[in-house]
C-alpha cells in the first residue's frame, strides 16, 4: 500500500498516564478512574456514578448497564487463580502459543507458576 501517512502527535491533555488522583476540572486517567471503581467494589454503579464530573454520561451509561448484568468489574487479582492454573498445567510450548509471550517469559512465567502460591502476587 502507498498511502501518504503523516503521523500528527496528539498532546495528552489532564492527568498524567498513571496519575491515580480524580482532580476537579483536570480529565482523569485511566488509571484515577479504574481506582475509584476498585475502591468500591462492592458498589461499582455507585462508584461509576459518582464519575459524572469525569465521564460522559454515556460512558457513565454504559459502564452501569454493565456492572449491573453482573459483566464487571473484572481487575487483576481477578483472574489470579485462573492465570496461576494455566502457568501450572502448560508446558513451555503453550504458553509460546500465548499473544505477548516469548522472548523468554515462557521460562520466566513457567518458573513462577510453578512456585508461587495464589495469594502471592504475579510479577507483570
Amino acid at each position: 500500500m502507498n498511502i501518504p501517512l503523516e503521523p500528527v502527535p496528539i498532546l495528552r491533555e489532564g492527568s498524567g498516564y498513571e496519575e491515580t488522583a480524580l482532580v476537579a476540572g483536570r480529565l482523569p486517567s485511566a488509571a484515577a478512574i479504574r481506582r475509584r471503581i476498585a475502591e468500591n467494589r462492592s458498589a461499582p454503579v455507585r462508584a461509576v456514578s459518582g464519575l459524572s464530573d469525569f465521564l460522559p454520561p454515556a460512558s457513565i451509561k454504559i459502564l452501569c448497564r454493565e456492572f449491573e448484568q453482573g459483566c464487571g468489574p473484572v481487575f487483576r487479582d481477578d483472574m489470579d487463580r485462573q492465570v496461576m492454573t494455566l502457568l501450572r498445567r502448560s508446558n513451555k510450548n503453550e504458553l509460546l502459543a500465548i499473544v505477548d509471550i516469548g522472548e523468554g517469559l515462557e521460562n520466566r512465567d513457567h518458573k513462577n507458576g510453578a512456585s508461587l502460591s495464589h495469594h502471592q502476587r504475579f510479577p507483570g
